[in-house]
């Protein structure tokens, strides 16, 4: 009996980010973070860590509050 393996080698194909890019999905993904606590699917706690680690990256409190597309009284803790 005899079987041959196949081996992947993903590493050509894997694109690495660079800390812009990566900025961006983190910036993203806490926006869209914001949004859900907007609609009611998220903590109140999880929504201000979002804006921490948004603001840790450069953004104004009126930057939050456009992304999420929301007023600034909505996002109390900002």
């Amino acid at each position: 009996m005899s079987y041959s393996a196949i081996r992947f080698q993903m590493s050509d194909e894997v694109k690495r980010l660079t800390n812009n890019e990566m900025d961006k999905l983190v910036i993203n993904y806490h926006i869209k973070d914001l949004k859900r606590y907007l609609k009611g699917g998220e903590s109140e706690e999880s929504a201000k860590c979002s804006c921490d680690i948004l603001r840790q990256l450069g953004m104004s409190s009126f930057q939050i509050a456009k992304a999420a597309k929301c007023k600034l009284v909505s996002l109390s803790f900002v």
